[in-house]
């Protein structure tokens, strides 16, 4: 919620199952990912793009600061990763700590989105990107 306490504490957002040809090329060309500040409670937000797909030049870019839409809100901050959820929480430790987890009455300091995570792509090292837990191997069901 929109407290005046939210509203001057900055917030982490992860969307996960990212690719370059989607999530972020509409970075680079849009100001789409801006409207996260319109929406989100915040002082600012930090907005990691991870996923395989991401390019290696947006990964090693400095972070982007975004344009503050017309109508206000909290800047927004972008960065990019490539790889899965799981190399990057082992490589942004920091973000996943036990103090940016929700706790009674405080909101999370970090939100993982899950946001077009690629599982009906059909390319599989995309689809299991977003999963931070180990992958097993696949279990045959027989009759």
């Amino acid at each position: 919620p929109a407290t005046a306490a939210n509203l001057r504490k900055p917030l982490t957002v992860v969307a996960i199952g990212a690719a370059s040809r989607s999530e972020e090329r509409l970075l680079h060309k849009t100001n789409y990912w801006a409207e996260l500040g319109t929406w989100l409670p915040a002082s600012q937000i930090d907005l990691w793009l991870v996923g395989p797909e991401v390019t290696a030049k947006a990964a090693a870019a400095e972070p982007k600061p975004l344009p503050v839409p017309a109508k206000g809100g909290a800047p927004v901050v972008a960065r990019c990763f490539s790889g899965t959820l799981r190399e990057f929480m082992a490589a942004e430790p920091a973000l996943f700590a036990r103090e940016c987890r929700a706790t009674a009455g405080e909101p999370p300091k970090t939100i993982i989105v899950g946001f077009n995570t690629g599982a009906g792509s059909g390319v599989a090292k995309l689809m299991q990107s977003w999963c931070a837990a180990k992958p097993t191997p696949p279990v045959s069901c027989a009759n």
